[in-house]
């Protein structure tokens, strides 16, 4: 390339060549804006395609996505558990052809449980997203926070407890770095309106399934078959 050369930029075309190969290599998983998924409710899972601001490389990320929780982009429900578990990979769009079968290797290779064409057991969940926890600089309230529900859909009551009170605890600890942004998601403004408002909501599965269902209409995912999530 020389020095007045811009890289290759992407086209329409090139991202619906890129998403076509990812799904040959996940054929059970169901694509949709950058994103190949599959459902198993309370969540969606899979693979997002990420890519940079000027369209010239893209990162493959582990993407989860918890259903439950409150969300601005209800069409990739955004406001989510999202892991940024991202690959070594930052692939050029010139060289993904060379590149993108080792990128999922490396998928496979942290996430099979995950990712295979299998029901998940919710143990096996809870350790991706412990990992998550204790991987982070600061303790995470809204992945916590999110186990609590998760447990709470499956009527796991003194579960989602011990989430419930880890969660408060934190916001205790490190009020300053996490309770605004904690209280904002949640339109509230103290921590014991807080505490009430998710322990309520957790102790109520009907609740909670309602709005996954009305969510996943919402966001035209209700028709994706669902992988079931085994309490074990």
């Amino acid at each position: 390339m020389s020095d007045c050369e811009l890289p290759y930029q992407a086209t329409k075309n090139d991202k619906k060549k890129i998403i076509k190969d990812w799904q040959e290599l996940f054929p059970f998983l169901h694509t949709g804006n950058s994103k190949l998924l599959k459902k198993s409710l309370p969540l969606l899972m899979g693979i997002a395609l990420q890519y940079d601001r000027i369209n010239q490389s893209y990162i493959p990320i582990f993407y989860i996505t918890n259903l439950i929780v409150s969300s601005t982009s209800l069409n990739v429900c955004q406001r989510c558990l999202e892991l940024p578990y991202a690959t070594e990979f930052w692939i050029s769009i010139s060289d993904h052809d060379k590149l993108y079968k080792s990128a999922s290797d490396w998928l496979m290779a942290n996430f099979r449980v995950l990712l295979e064409d299998k029901p998940i057991h919710l143990s096996s969940l809870i350790q991706v997203f412990q990992k998550q926890i204790e991987s982070a600089k600061y303790p995470n309230t809204q992945t916590i926070k999110d186990m609590a529900y998760i447990n709470g859909y499956f009527s796991r009551f003194q579960e989602s407890e011990i989430y419930i009170n880890r969660a408060v605890d934190i916001i205790k600890t490190y009020s300053e770095f996490d309770a605004k942004s904690t209280f904002s998601i949640d339109n509230v403004t103290t921590l014991s309106e807080w505490e009430t408002k998710i322990r309520n909501e957790c102790s109520c599965p009907d609740l909670l399934h309602d709005r996954v269902s009305q969510r996943l209409t919402e966001a035209k995912f209700d028709k994706i078959p669902n992988v079931p999530l085994i309490v074990d």
